[in-house]
């Protein structure tokens, strides 16, 4: 952002110095900016869409091979030992369903950046909660590829 903003006012001199006026300067670096808000708004908008089908790739896998989430319902023993019996291939479909989540921050703070304005002043608490939401579930699923193959190892 902040390299930008430096080529920007180097543009923006630029001109003014070959002797164009300061609203044509100006002009420059507004339409430079809208390009770029522009690419940035289609950006955010394709993580939209792309993500949660991304999503639900690891997902379906975790149904076909673990019958997620209905074993939840079943004792921790149970659980476990079937963990353990999906080897690493369940480890890494827990780490997919965990990371494919991920770029969800980056188009919450891509959001924020769309819509803020002067009249909306709670969009900052919004998108922070958004942010935490989205990091607590990453920590959570993570403990799928950390905490529970020790667990699991430990029970067989």
């Amino acid at each position: 952002m902040r390299q930008e903003w430096g080529r920007q006012r180097a543009r923006f001199v630029l001109r003014f110095r070959r002797g164009q006026s300061r609203h044509a300067a100006d002009q420059g670096i507004k339409q430079e900016s809208k390009v770029t808000q522009t690419q940035s708004t289609k950006l955010t908008g394709i993580f939209f869409i792309v993500i949660p089908i991304l999503i639900n790739i690891p997902y379906g896998l975790l149904i076909a091979n673990f019958q997620y989430p209905d074993i939840l319902r079943q004792s921790a023993g149970e659980i476990l030992i079937k963990f353990h019996e999906g080897g690493p291939g369940l480890i890494l479909t827990w780490w997919a369903f965990a990371l494919a989540g991920v770029p969800l921050i980056y188009s919450t703070i891509g959001l924020h950046s769309l819509l803020d304005r002067e009249d909306t002043p709670y969009l900052t608490v919004g998108t922070a909660c958004g942010v935490l939401a989205l990091v607590a579930q990453l920590v959570g699923l993570l403990r799928w590829v950390f905490v529970v193959p020790v667990l699991a190892s430990s029970y067989v």
